[in-house]
């Protein structure tokens, strides 16, 4: 599938039962590409799961730090604007 042709690409997003966005899940598996590309298309930094866990915390739970590093730059520059 090609990259291109994806537009609005974070609205309506699936989540798990969990509530577990693909923000959520790239974030806890370590995948930083993916959150790259998710982030790129606004891809909400502070959507909650069922346990109000933000994609960061998962990150800093499973020690991803530079998915953590990223989206906290990410929360930083937003909060800035």
């Amino acid at each position: 599938m090609s990259i291109l042709g994806l537009t609005d690409i974070c609205s309506g997003l699936v989540t798990t039962d969990d509530q577990l966005t693909p923000l959520h899940q790239a974030a806890s598996e370590g995948h930083v590409q993916c959150l790259e590309l998710l982030l790129a298309h606004d891809a909400d930094v502070y959507a909650e799961d069922s346990r109000k866990q933000l994609p960061i915390d998962l990150a800093k739970l499973w020690g991803h730090k530079k998915c953590a590093k990223l989206l906290a730059a990410v929360m930083w520059h937003q909060n800035k604007h």
